[in-house]
């Protein structure tokens, strides 16, 4: 990864970042990361979502094992309340053996030092769940981590249509691991939206901006 200065700031996972060993003897590489809401009760939809990506990535990721040496982590965040249904997923990673390339970091406290640490934030929200607004995928944007994402809801809207991220179309797992792995191999395309993501942030999202709006709001 490149250095990670300016709103960033420094990081002490960003050796892990740049494909050095990084602590606990970890698996050299760049991070890919699926970052998971918590459960909540009867929201069957979303526990769906993390199935359907954990399946569509074990194939890429087996793909990947052979043809990079397993240099590509995925990293799952979020807690996950539904123990039964935790081990399902755990189960699917055993099954695809990627027990070593998949690494559970539940809650995330320290969001610049998780989002210095990946490459790539993907967020399988699947489209029939219409995502309505998806803070992290503007958490994301802010500390220039570029995004991949299902069709669903306002996601498309927040990425500008492609502009600040990558949208996959018709819930198609297979397409966006073969994103991932394209974007793996084409780094050129990934910095283009780093540049930009933090000050595309700070102009759409900031507080000031929607005190701006509410204002405007009030006033008419």
């Amino acid at each position: 990864r490149r250095d990670r200065r300016g709103p960033r700031g420094d990081s002490p996972l960003r050796d892990r970042a740049r494909g050095q060993a990084g602590p606990a003897g970890r698996r050299r590489g760049p991070q890919v990361s699926k970052a998971q809401p918590p459960d909540q009760g009867g929201q069957e939809r979303r526990t769906v979502d993390r199935e359907v990506a954990l399946q569509g990535s074990a194939g890429f990721f087996q793909q990947d094992d052979q043809k990079h040496h397993g240099k590509i982590k995925l990293i799952v965040a979020g807690n996950i309340s539904n123990k039964k249904y935790k081990i399902k997923l755990e189960k699917i990673i055993s099954q695809s053996g990627l027990e070593n390339i998949v690494e559970w970091v539940g809650f995330i406290k320290d969001k610049k030092k998780f989002y210095n640490s990946i490459d790539l934030l993907t967020v399988p929200s699947l489209i029939s769940w219409e995502e309505a607004f998806g803070l992290i995928i503007i958490e994301s944007l802010y500390y220039e981590t570029p995004v991949i994402s299902f069709e669903s809801g306002a996601i498309p809207e927040i990425l500008n249509y492609g502009e600040y991220g990558y949208i996959i179309k018709d819930e198609n797992e297979k397409k966006m691991a073969e994103k991932i792995s394209y974007l793996f191999e084409n780094r050129n395309d990934i910095n283009r939206i780093r540049i930009k993501s933090h000050k595309y942030v700070i102009k759409n999202f900031s507080g000031k901006r929607f005190i701006e709006q509410y204002i405007k709001i009030f006033e008419h």
